[in-house]
């Protein structure tokens, strides 16, 4: 099932479920043990104030008030669930621009997923390229892409112990494709800093950006 069939099966849910007195919430959201039970509480709050399409929209005061805990504590408890992918908020304007309340949107099990992966994204197209380049992520494309070459320069065929995994584009950083990278040896790598382009056996002319 896709995410899209599955998010149209639980608005389905959602709307048929309108039982007086009673709210629903995924038992997911027990299974991440990293939350604190101050987050928990107040995703059980939101989900009790949403309407059939899982929004939600109380004030910080009002949440503070009705799950017992201080304004400043249901602040972070919200950064948390938002941090952690169980909601996405979104301010709301008024006809003047001014902003009035906050919207929740509540997440299930499969958009928490896609949401961490989506602020990771953010993470790391926003960290100094030196940097991104000693993530777990960056290493693991590395490692994926010196296979793919059979770690061999793909301009020149020749095997090195230290072969350069290049970005020929910075567009889809953090999940880049095989496209974007090619892997060169030190020599190659350096005519391309000296020239700007590569002439090899297996490219006619490589063009990319400097890494």
């Amino acid at each position: 099932m896709s995410i899209e069939e599955a998010a149209l099966s639980r608005q389905q849910t959602n709307k048929t479920f309108s039982k007086k007195g009673w709210f629903r919430d995924t038992n997911s959201i027990f299974d991440d043990r990293a939350l604190s039970p101050y987050a928990m509480l107040v995703r059980l709050y939101l989900a009790r104030c949403a309407n059939e399409d899982r929004v939600a929209w109380p004030s910080a005061t009002t949440i503070a008030e009705h799950c017992n805990i201080s304004r400043s504590s249901a602040i972070r408890a919200i950064k948390e669930l938002e941090s952690a992918g169980w909601i996405r908020r979104e301010k709301r304007k008024r006809e003047n621009g001014s902003y009035s309340s906050t919207m929740y949107y509540l997440l299930d099990k499969v958009d928490a997923i896609q949401r961490q992966k989506e602020l990771r994204i953010q993470e790391l197209r926003a960290m100094p390229y030196e940097e991104y380049l000693k993530t777990p992520e960056w290493q693991a494309t590395r490692g994926r892409m010196l296979k793919l070459a059979g770690y061999r320069c793909q301009v020149c065929n020749g095997k090195h112990n230290r072969l350069n995994v290049h970005h020929r584009t910075y567009e889809r950083l953090g999940e880049e494709r095989d496209s974007d990278l090619v892997v060169l040896c030190p020599s190659c790598h350096q005519v391309f800093h000296d020239n700007g382009k590569i002439v090899g056996p297996r490219y006619n002319t490589y063009k990319g950006c400097a890494s």
